[in-house]
């Protein structure tokens, strides 16, 4: 899984620096950790995401958030 975690981080690199990030990349980018049972890096590395690429959560990003409880 890790390994896939690091390519997943290397394609949203690229994404960003074409600026193409919006809710719904973060959103299965989050996910991805989600189904990982990888809640605990969830606050301290993809939220702080939203915040960078000034995207606004919504109803999927709360879902996912849920869904780790």
């Amino acid at each position: 899984m890790d390994l896939f975690i690091n390519d997943a981080w290397k394609l949203l690199e690229e994404v960003g620096r074409k600026g193409l990030i919006d809710v719904g990349i973060l959103n299965n980018f989050m996910s991805m950790y989600v189904f990982a049972l990888r809640g605990e890096e969830i606050d301290g590395l993809v939220l702080p995401l939203y915040e960078k690429y000034k995207i606004e959560k919504d109803a999927y990003t709360y879902e996912y958030l849920l869904k780790l409880f």
